[in-house]
């Protein structure tokens, strides 16, 4: 009989999966912000975190990153999968892609053929070409992904006879061309004879980024000398407002500086923030590059950079972590300020930029050695204060580097939960690979399952059940998670 009863209510539990009223889609945006960003590792992991909860968009992107090799190395095997995972969630795009690497011979192999995934992208809406007879596709008939891949991968014979067949400015689904992809991996060479097809230097992705910018990035002096030299547009700025010249600024690499100047760039362009070049090096700490930029403004290193009651008892330190400026920061580590020191409030450094969702200071405090699970006056751990924050591009660095994913903060609920209550579904599977209890309770017996049917929250319901956890378990109240899908409307009946 117990098992009977057991067994209903795992299957009541799963028609309750299906039919929640508020569930919502994993959130990407903090992935996509790092995309657009261009901190491809981080966005990789995030997309892979959702992705293992069965977020198909999540799936689906980092196939493309994958299958391209944008920021990470290229795996096409993995894309493959990822691709079919997110096809087989009827993700259209993913259908799409997965037919014309199927054809092309990218992916071996597949659950259904590449017509029925043209068939099944067509039906979603998504503009796909005619079906063919494979037979009638020829063998050798190139395609704008290998000359994407050649130009990335630095590989001057195969592009130039690519070059051949396929149009110089192909864009690949991320809107970039050979020719930003080899000024991005800084390849001269393949750039030079790119530009000699008259390969366009004007051309962005969808971030707005131009050759000229992911070169200067890169920090190549002669790819940027060579797209200057074609008449690259040097003032060009992103969609965020950055151009060329204020990435040299604020790397303070002063022979680009030199080169962008000479071609024209203007150091009076402000950015969607009000800054410009000299702002940037100055910030960055190029005192010497900001005052050619017409910038000289100081600041005291050794004073604080705010006053007031938001500020009070905390050092340069703490104040250039929750700020996100990882130059300043590493400064004022070079200078001896204190790693694990604590402001009023007990805050480290490494909590304060977890709490603001600053991902880049919360990787260079962890590589600095900061202690991972410091708590403050509240009891609350730096993983504690980016899960409460709702912060997951902060709070899967700490997650990877070990911090205690099971200690409990300042009000009683494991990082788990605490995951849960912030509807942050794709760290539940890292978490847990880390070593979180996936039934671990809090002190009303609240488990992760009980807390996500109480919230309503499908999405870390699925993520939970995914990763194990069982469902048959009672708060101190005696109420199972399938009382509280009820208690909420979530299912017609128990």
């Amino acid at each position: 009989m117990g098992n009977e009863v057991k067994g209903k209510a795992w299957l009541t539990l799963l028609l309750a999966i299906a039919v929640v009223a508020t569930a919502t889609a994993a959130d990407l945006e903090p992935a996509r912000d790092a995309l657009r960003r261009h901190r491809y590792a981080e966005a990789a992991e995030l997309f892979r975190a959702a992705a293992a909860s069965g977020d198909a968009e999540a799936a689906f992107v980092l196939g493309q990153m994958l299958r391209y090799g944008r920021g990470i190395a290229q795996d096409t095997a993995q894309a493959c999968q990822l691709l079919e995972q997110a096809a087989v969630a009827e993700y259209p795009r993913a259908a799409a892609s997965l037919a014309a690497m199927l054809e092309s011979g990218e992916c071996a192999m597949s659950s259904r053929s590449a017509g029925d995934w043209r068939r099944a992208a067509a039906e979603a809406g998504q503009v796909a070409p005619a079906v063919k007879d494979p037979a009638s596709i020829p063998a050798q008939a190139p395609s704008p992904e290998k000359l994407h891949r050649a130009a990335a991968a630095g590989d001057l014979q195969a592009v130039e006879s690519l070059l051949r067949t396929v149009p110089v400015d192909a864009q690949d689904p991320f809107g970039r061309t050979s020719l930003l992809l080899a000024a991005e991996a800084g390849h001269p060479d393949v750039v030079g004879l790119l530009l000699d097809h008259q390969a366009s230097a004007a051309v962005v992705d969808r971030h707005g980024d131009s050759a000229l910018l992911l070169a200067t990035r890169a920090g190549s002096v002669d790819i940027v000398s060579r797209l200057l030299a074609a008449g690259a547009p040097v003032d060009l700025a992103n969609e965020s407002g950055v151009t060329a010249l204020m990435i040299a600024a604020n790397a303070g690499a002063e022979d680009l500086v030199a080169a962008l100047k000479a071609a024209g760039a203007s150091p009076t362009v402000t950015d969607a923030a009000g800054l410009r070049a000299g702002d940037y090096a100055l910030r960055a700490g190029h005192a010497a590059v900001a005052a050619r930029l017409g910038v000289t403004a100081t600041r005291p290193k050794a004073a604080p950079l705010s006053t007031g009651a938001l500020y009070e008892g905390r050092t340069p330190l703490m104040i250039a972590a929750e700020r996100g400026n990882v130059d300043l920061l590493k400064e004022r580590l070079a200078a001896g300020d204190a790693l694990d020191a604590t402001d009023s409030n007990g805050m480290t450094a490494l909590a304060i930029a977890a709490a603001a969702g600053r991902a880049d200071t919360v990787n260079a405090l962890i590589r600095a050695g900061a202690a991972l699970d410091s708590a403050d006056r509240s009891g609350w751990t730096p993983l504690g204060q980016a899960l409460r924050s709702s912060q997951p591009a902060a709070a899967l660095p700490l997650v990877h580097a070990g911090a205690d994913v099971n200690r409990a903060q300042g009000n009683g609920r494991t990082p788990l939960l605490l995951a849960v209550d912030a509807g942050l579904a794709g760290l539940i599977a890292p978490m847990v690979h880390a070593g979180a209890r996936i039934d671990g309770a809090d002190t009303a017996g609240t488990t992760p399952v009980i807390a996500a049917a109480a919230a309503g929250r499908a999405d870390c319901l699925q993520a939970l059940l995914d990763s194990g956890a069982r469902v048959v378990a009672a708060d101190r109240s005696g109420r199972t998670p399938l009382w509280h899908a009820a208690s909420r409307g979530s299912i017609d009946s128990v």
